[in-house]
């Protein structure tokens, strides 16, 4: 369910709310953001809040000297509305992966991982499960709602898994949670790296996208989608895999490197697998 402006400048009213962060991400990912006072929130409705276009990667090359950031209180987007008009509906989950590493005394990240469990581990090996945890009740505070997780295969890496929802809010909730996950590490004098190869001799971090799709009589689509993402696959990664070291991870522990798909769920792009009458179709290259 989505927000009216309206209902927006209530509830920071309501709640007594200092300040509000607008947030996006620059061409690579990155998360950006810029706080504003409460008094100002109806002026970004109206108008816009302006930054400094071409200080942002993707953008050095604007002809605006500025771009507006606006709030959108709405769950739709363009796609997102050609879809419901095409009488599809898409839910989307993802698996999130990072890895914890320890500072230094200087508080500045070290490539030392925080322990050296393996997939599944449990404590004492698994020294990150109570962060794990606190991330957890966090997120779920804040309204996001993660599903699962668990220590993955590389030293102090972890992996959180979100239930499904709607593709606005799936979006959001990634962005809400590297945030919270960041600030978490923090606090216990850690560092979470969400980079695609942390580090060179160990699994790098991937970011899975699971892919559900039906149509108003809850005909299954899943298949027809996962056949519309091979097609554009060479196109897409640019964006799904925008660094460098994006390519060091593919065709790596079992990342991907071609554009292929299976049932058998070992390093293909597209993993797709049917259960309870309905069909899931998993997207592996993202980092």
């Amino acid at each position: 369910m989505g927000y009216t402006a309206d209902e927006v400048l209530n509830q920071i009213e309501e709640e007594d709310v200092r300040f509000v962060r607008l947030a996006f991400r620059d061409a690579f990912g990155v998360q950006k953001n810029i706080a504003v006072m409460p008094g100002e929130v109806k002026k970004a409705f109206l108008y816009g809040i302006p930054i400094n276009a071409r200080a942002i990667a993707g953008f050095a090359d604007s002809p605006y000297a500025s771009l507006y950031l606006k709030p959108d209180p709405d769950t739709l987007t363009k796609a997102i509305e050609k879809a419901k008009e095409a009488g599809v509906e898409f839910r989307f989950s993802t698996e999130s992966e990072f890895y914890l590493f320890l500072k230094d005394e200087d508080g500045n990240p070290t490539k030392i991982p925080y322990d050296r469990a393996g997939y599944l581990d449990i404590a004492p090996a698994d020294k990150c499960e109570n962060i794990r945890r606190e991330i957890n009740l966090t997120i779920e505070r804040m309204g996001l709602t993660p599903e699962r997780s668990h220590h993955e295969r590389g030293p102090g890496q972890n992996e959180i898994d979100f239930h499904y929802a709607r593709p606005l809010k799936a979006a959001d909730q990634i962005t809400t949670f590297k945030m919270a996950v960041r600030t978490i590490a923090d606090l216990y004098g850690l560092y979470a790296d969400f980079s695609p190869m942390p580090l060179q001799d160990q699994p790098g971090n991937g970011y899975h996208i699971n892919l559900y799709a039906a149509d108003k009589d809850g005909n299954d689509l899943a298949l027809h989608a996962a056949a519309g993402i091979l097609e554009v696959a060479r196109d897409i990664t640019i964006f799904l895999n925008p660094t460098d070291d994006s390519y060091s991870r593919l065709g790596s522990s079992s990342a991907p490197d071609r554009a292929d798909w299976s049932a058998e769920g070992k390093s293909e792009l597209m993993y797709i697998e049917s259960f309870n009458g309905r069909t899931r179709a998993e997207l592996r290259s993202p980092d």
